[in-house]
């Protein structure tokens, strides 16, 4: 036996305010119970539509079931007087379960969830007052702004000017308020379809955490890890509240992955490999109080000098003021990209906080040269209670927003280079030396292993694998000129085969004559 409460919740269902077609209120009419086998005539189950009318129609509520067993119920709500062909009838009920006073607690989330929530679809702040919400101004006839199925035989109205005629565009009697019907503000509150200003209510909404940022991810940098991201999720109101809550970022990484079967670079980790390694929030004395100031990122310092980006977002703020509403030219002379991030800049400095964007980094050293890693940033926020104290509100989930990555050295520029520090790794390649990074094979990775050559030129060229006499085993291209120093190999030779265990030399050649040919060697035990 399964100690706790099980029930049906009515949740609501189609109303129609004038009472003629469907009941002006919600409200169970009929609730019923049956356990046991017996005869619908003996208070067993209906056994069809007849004996279920029937049972419908009583408008009787029996007690709660208190002994064990299994149950089924039955449940109506009317009377409805009439219900016209093709006309649809919305009933709206859920099971409950829980555990002592939890079973009330889930009862109450779900008639919340099912409320959801009121939206100023129109993006008039006004409207929802009195039950109207939408303002037709004066001096104009306001035929188009009333549904004619409401009083046709009174329709043109003549509004005075510099005055607003409020009505409901969802045929709810007021339409017409005062100045037609003369409706008082208490009548109007028993049809009223606007709260605070939203007119359009949507059922099944549940509050969520901020949506993720959107992120970026520099896995060649001397730091580290360097993780980027917008501040998109500051920008995004809570869709039940519709209130900006909120509170800090969260950066996830998943170490020990192994690509077991099911999972995959693009579908992401098994959720256990998630682990928390840094979090930023508001000083607003809740939370840790870490700030954000200090890990906001300027993006462009490394293509563009202070004063060039300044100009250029000065120049796209001038062109804002004059045509807001329109996109300005790029600034000569720079890449789509850079184009994309001047405007978040500029906008955001114009205090269109919509579109405009500001930037964060993290750089995570914790982390190790060429072994895979998920990492993610999340949103949270926070709740208020009508006291006005924050309390801990909802997470996002990393599994929804992840980049991976296998860390990688930076190439060497020609200015600096020394043909010294190429190395590969592991050496000795061993099935212990290179276990930290062994993944799953699958169908573009056959063996699942790798080594590692590093610290390439800052060009294109080759990395050239070649057995002690001198046999050619692979020739692996590389382009540094992204900044990327590693290239890696899976021990298969280009003749498709696993090489065997032994000496191999390698030589690292470049199509730029300012970086010398480099040769080594490296072990390989299977």
């Amino acid at each position: 036996m399964t100690l706790g409460y099980f029930g049906v919740m009515f949740l609501g269902h189609t109303t129609d305010p004038t009472g003629e077609f469907a009941p002006q209120r919600v409200g169970i009419s009929t609730y019923a119970n049956f356990a046991g086998s017996q005869a619908f005539e003996d208070g067993g189950d209906p056994g069809n539509d007849f004996e279920r009318y029937e049972l419908l129609s009583q408008q009787t509520i029996e007690r709660d079931a208190l002994v064990p067993r299994d149950y089924r119920m039955l449940v109506s709500a009317g009377p409805f007087s009439e219900l016209f062909p093709d006309s649809v009838l919305i009933f709206q009920v859920c099971f409950v379960v829980g555990a002592g006073l939890d079973a009330v607690a889930n009862a109450a989330s779900a008639q919340l969830t099912y409320d959801g929530a009121w939206f100023n679809l129109d993006l008039d702040d006004d409207t929802g007052i009195a039950g109207r919400e939408t303002g037709v101004p004066g001096g104009q006839g306001v035929e188009a702004a009333i549904d004619t199925c409401l009083f046709p035989d009174q329709l043109p109205i003549s509004v005075p000017r510099e005055t607003i005629l409020w009505v409901n565009n969802d045929c709810a009697k007021e339409a017409l308020f005062q100045i037609a019907c003369g409706y008082s503000d208490a009548d109007s509150l028993l049809y009223r379809t606007g709260v605070d200003g939203k007119e359009s209510r949507l059922n099944w909404i549940v509050g969520t955490a901020p949506p993720p940022p959107v992120m970026r991810i520099d896995d060649h940098s001397k730091d580290g890890v360097v993780i980027y991201w917008d501040n998109f999720s500051e920008t995004v109101p809570d869709v039940k509240t519709q209130k900006f809550d909120f509170e800090g970022y969260r950066v996830w990484r998943a170490d020990n992955w192994t690509r077991p079967e099911g999972t995959s670079k693009a579908n992401g980790p098994p959720g256990d490999l998630w682990k928390l390694i840094f979090q930023a929030d508001k000083i607003n004395n809740f939370g840790n109080d870490v700030g954000l100031d200090r890990y906001r990122y300027e993006p462009l310092s490394h293509i563009l000098s202070q004063g060039q980006k300044r100009d250029f977002i000065d120049s796209i703020k001038e062109q804002l003021q004059e045509f807001p509403r329109e996109d300005p030219p790029c600034p000569q002379g720079v890449t789509e990209q850079v184009c994309d991030t001047l405007m978040a800049l500029a906008r955001f400095e114009f205090g269109d906080l919509s579109t405009g964007r500001q930037y964060f980094s993290y750089v995570d050293k914790s982390m190790h040269l060429g072994r895979p890693y998920f990492y993610s940033v999340t949103a949270l926020d926070h709740g208020i209670d009508d006291n006005g104290n924050f309390f801990e509100g909802k997470i996002g989930d990393p599994s929804g927003n992840f980049m991976f990555v296998e860390p990688k050295t930076t190439s060497q520029p020609a200015y600096n280079y020394d043909p010294g520090n190429i190395y590969v790794v592991p050496n000795p390649a061993t099935k212990e030396s290179m276990e930290a990074w062994t993944l799953v094979p699958n169908n573009d990775d056959p063996t699942g292993l790798k080594v590692e050559f590093r610290n390439l030129p800052m060009s294109t060229g080759f990395v050239r694998v070649y057995t002690l006499p001198g046999d050619l085993v692979i020739a692996l291209p590389f382009d540094g000129t992204t900044g990327v120093g590693t290239v890696r190999w899976d021990l298969v030779s280009r003749n498709a085969q696993d090489i065997t265990s032994g000496v191999y030399l390698y030589s690292v050649e470049s199509d730029d004559p300012a970086f010398k040919r480099f040769i080594g060697k490296f072990v390989v035990v299977r």
